[in-house]
């Protein structure tokens, strides 16, 4: 989370900000471990849902994931304000440039601050 408070593990609370009313603000980092070798480049489709929010995200180029197999998101670029609370998923769709697609999600819940 960019902006809220870590309640526990994937449970967060909205932070009261002098700009408006309270939210969190999303940011993700995760690693990819490849089991065969690195297949190659890929593009992500990234989407979160939740009370009153789809928000959705997609690269236009193969750039997604790095070499050691990581992925961040740049807040100014994908950062999603939540202004609700409720129970979240975000959810990833991974085009690898050799072919091969992933898939994972994960929800988490925002508290009202």
């Amino acid at each position: 989370m960019r902006w809220g408070d870590t309640v526990g593990p994937d449970h967060y609370r909205m932070h009261v900000s002098d700009e408006g009313p309270p939210y969190v603000q999303l940011s993700y980092h995760w690693w990819l471990t490849w089991t065969n070798g690195r297949p190659g480049d890929c593009r992500a489709h990234i989407s979160v849902t939740g009370p009153g929010l789809q928000s959705h995200f997609d690269e236009s180029k193969f750039d997604a994931c790095w070499g050691d197999g990581s992925m961040r998101s740049d807040p100014g670029r994908t950062g999603t304000r939540i202004y609700n609370p409720g129970v979240y998923t975000i959810s990833v769709d991974l085009d690898i440039a050799n072919g091969q697609t992933m898939h994972t999600s994960k929800q988490f819940t925002v508290d009202p601050a």
